[in-house]
């Protein structure tokens, strides 16, 4: 299995910057007009849990950050598979091969009203 990403039940933080590239060419994949979506599922299951739409950051590099929303990353503690989904400007859709792994622990504490211990 590949790297796992390590995330936080309830949090928003960090981004997913990623960096979508050929498998063949291994060249970026320029994402000029592509709408990027991130699909997650817990692992092995067949059920979507959510989907997340990249801003792509910059085109011709393949470049595209996901922003966590208040909702998705509030799921059981586990471990989770995503796909990367590009449907271009043309209607063509590409869905990168490999799967990103995660893990969402639980939380320890409420949420803070701000400062740091």
């Amino acid at each position: 299995m590949a790297d796992v990403i390590k995330l936080v039940h309830g949090d928003t933080l960090p981004k997913l910057q990623l960096t979508l590239t050929d498998s063949v060419t291994n060249l970026p994949i320029n994402l000029t007009g592509a709408g990027v979506y991130l699909h997650v599922r817990a692992l092995k299951s067949s059920v979507l849990a959510f989907t997340n739409t990249a801003q792509v950051s910059v085109p011709l590099e393949g470049r595209c950050v996901v922003t966590w929303t208040t909702t998705d990353l509030v799921r059981a503690a586990g471990d989770y598979e995503a796909e990367i989904e590009i449907v271009f400007s043309n209607g063509g859709r590409e869905t990168i091969y490999d799967f990103i792994y995660f893990y969402i622990r639980d939380e320890i504490g409420p949420v803070s009203s701000g400062g740091v211990a």
